[in-house]
């Protein structure tokens, strides 16, 4: 995703020394980084936790990032690292489904993100859209890390499997089989409701957009208020 112009402009600015502009970096992308997160750990607490830790590495990182419209992105990956690590450190990653690791793109180019469209109904309805989100929560954590990466982030395959050190076809079947699950999921509620939603697929990054731009604004911990003197 492409950070807005405003973004890139505070980042050069504390780029370039500028450490009073690290508020308006933390203002500006901190929702999108805080479902980011929260998709992954499931859990408000550490989320702020992993939030606090992501723009700490950010500070600490900035002179690594080389291009401003890639702001986001990069941040992402920082953020999903820090919960990674942190999932690991406590024996909390379920690493179950990790896929056959052979024939992985075969099954993964089988599920196309195009086949069908939500109505624009199903977009403002927010019921509808907080049963979408829990199928998606109800993924194991590598296929959430996954998604978010690949769907919300707008990562390659090629770059989650360098982020996660995992191979490339482990991811292409985690995306896979979560994609199946999605599916099934949705497939599920289309009975229970007597409604149609379609195929979420080609919507995940829409869903998540929007979830961050109505997403409560998280203050600024103090630890990071020093950043700015």
């Amino acid at each position: 995703m492409k950070a807005p112009e405003e973004l890139q402009k505070a980042v050069e600015r504390y780029r370039n020394g500028e450490k009073s502009y690290f508020d308006q970096i933390y203002k500006l992308s901190h929702r999108y980084l805080y479902v980011c997160i929260k998709h992954i750990v499931k859990d408000k607490e550490i989320a702020s936790d992993m939030l606090q830790e992501t723009y700490l590495e950010i500070s600490r990182s900035i002179e690594q990032l080389r291009n401003t419209e890639d702001f986001l992105n990069w941040a992402a990956v920082i953020s999903k690292r820090k919960c990674y690590a942190y999932l690991n450190k406590t024996d909390k990653l379920f690493l179950s489904d990790t896929g056959n690791e052979g024939g992985g793109q075969e099954i993964f180019e089988s599920i196309a993100d195009d086949e069908e469209f939500i109505p624009e109904s199903i977009m403002q309805d927010r019921e509808k859209r907080m049963m979408i989100k829990n199928i998606i929560d109800g993924l194991s954590d590598m296929q959430r890390m996954c998604v978010i990466g690949y769907y919300y982030n707008e990562q390659k395959q090629e770059e989650i499997s360098d982020e996660l050190g995992i191979p490339l076809n482990t991811v292409k079947s985690h995306l896979n089989r979560a994609k199946a699950k999605i599916k099934e999921g949705i497939l599920a509620l289309e009975i229970k409701k007597d409604t149609k939603l379609y195929a979420i697929l080609p919507f995940l990054l829409l869903l998540f957009t929007e979830e961050a731009q109505e997403c409560e604004p998280v203050p600024m911990p103090p630890e990071l208020k020093s950043l700015m003197a």
